[in-house]
């Protein structure tokens, strides 16, 4: 232990002196302690790949983390001292991972990188303090003919933001995902609330992978309405680079927020809306009873109606949940997570009850307890196939019951082919 720490004294006292190659930021401040290390604001971090676009990552109030790791990590049998930059990014460590988060709510900062998703690493392997970019970019240019637009939101088939690990070994810098709450969007907002988005060109930052079908940006406006940009082709998010999607101009917007929790074709609720296909969506059944697991049911109404009913997966009974209390509907849901008896919830879950009884429904909280309703899924337990998963409408959790269980609700969902009224 003792051979590391001098090494890594010796290192930061010699980082001065050590010429940096041209294609370098200087790396101005000294050298972090061992524990809680810090750069001053606005000082330059050296970057291990070239800086993209030619923008210059520089330290925050967030400062860095250093530690040790242990044989087997960074490139040495023995372990060196790392560096992360900035701390904030960072949630543990372990012998061969690291483990961070990408900000899911990013603050838009006008042809700059969002504050504190510059995330890099760095091991006292060499003779310098090059950092390691853990994290990709993404560029859009809002173009002058837009709307006021007040959030964009970057959309994918694969989770994007939220927690992820960093496996390290002497070849490469592995990104893979972690537990804890994950999320297939980025959402970036102006820094001061009710703010809006300027014209011209803005950054994302997300998870460094390949997405074989693209994604897709949702531009919402100052007064609420809607409007998507899909890029359909295979894009290649690269460590430190950045994919550019170019300029986003005169594009439709719709009244999307009108369709939500409003009842549809007197058959059920519109719960969800594809973030890429503002036409495509999905209706939750006006028929809601507390019964026992039964999928037939739903086979039985695809028969009475013609139409394609099934059970909703976990995925779409969580939806459900947001859309019933006004969030997002895309974003995961944390268990003992109470939005019941907040301002926006009361409204949201107030018009959807009013669609449901508008079509004779049963809405989905009629009763009562400490945790609420729960809606039956079609997710049966892995380590169990008598028991099945259900989501819970007040306190959120996804536990599971016996199929038997009289006490969850049981309700059907089909896509549908939305209309705005044009």
């Amino acid at each position: 232990m003792k051979k590391h720490l001098l090494f890594f004294l010796s290192l930061c006292l010699s980082l001065a002196s050590v010429a940096q190659k041209p294609s370098k930021k200087s790396f101005q401040a000294t050298c972090p302690e061992l524990a809680g290390g810090h750069w001053k604001a606005g000082e330059q971090i050296n970057v291990y790949d070239s800086n993209p676009e030619g923008l210059v990552y520089t330290a925050n109030a967030d400062g860095a983390q250093t530690f040790f790791m242990g044989k087997g990590a960074c490139t040495s049998d023995d372990g060196y001292w790392c560096a992360v930059y900035p701390a904030s990014a960072l949630h543990l460590w372990s012998p061969q991972y690291l483990h961070f988060q990408i900000p899911n709510q990013q603050v838009a900062d006008l042809g700059k990188i969002p504050a504190g998703t510059a995330i890099m690493y760095s091991c006292t392997s060499g003779y310098t303090m090059d950092f390691k970019p853990l994290v990709g970019y993404v560029r859009f240019v809002i173009g002058d003919n837009m709307p006021a637009i007040r959030e964009v939101r970057l959309h994918t088939s694969k989770y994007i933001s939220g927690h992820f690990k960093v496996k390290l070994d002497a070849e490469q810098t592995k990104v893979v995902n972690g537990g804890g709450a994950r999320y297939r969007n980025v959402v970036l907002k102006p820094e001061q609330a009710g703010g809006v988005m300027a014209p011209g060109d803005y950054r994302l930052a997300l998870y460094s992978r390949i997405f074989p079908e693209g994604m897709s940006l949702e531009f919402i406006a100052a007064d609420g309405r809607v409007a998507i940009k899909t890029f359909d082709e295979k894009i290649t998010i690269g460590l430190g680079h950045i994919f550019n999607l170019g300029v986003v101009d005169n594009l439709k917007f719709f009244d999307k927020q009108a369709l939500y929790g409003s009842a549809y074709g007197d058959e059920g609720v519109v719960f969800w809306i594809d973030p890429a296909d503002p036409y495509k969506g999905k209706i939750v059944s006006a028929y809601g009873e507390k019964r026992t697991w039964d999928p037939s049911v739903c086979e039985q109404l695809s028969l009475k109606t013609g139409k394609s009913w099934r059970l909703p997966s976990l995925e779409e009974a969580t939806a459900i949940y947001n859309t019933y209390y006004g969030l997002p509907q895309d974003d995961p849901r944390k268990a003992g997570e109470d939005f019941s008896m907040t301002v926006s919830g009361m409204v949201a879950r107030k018009k959807f009850d009013a669609s449901m009884n508008a079509i004779a429904g049963s809405v989905p909280l009629e009763a009562k307890g400490v945790n609420g309703d729960s809606i039956w899924t079609d997710q049966v337990s892995k380590n169990d196939d008598r028991r099945v998963h259900y989501v819970r409408m007040i306190v959120y959790s996804n536990g599971s019951a016996m199929k038997s269980n009289t006490d969850r609700y049981l309700r059907c969902v089909r896509d549908v082919e939305l209309e705005y009224g044009e």
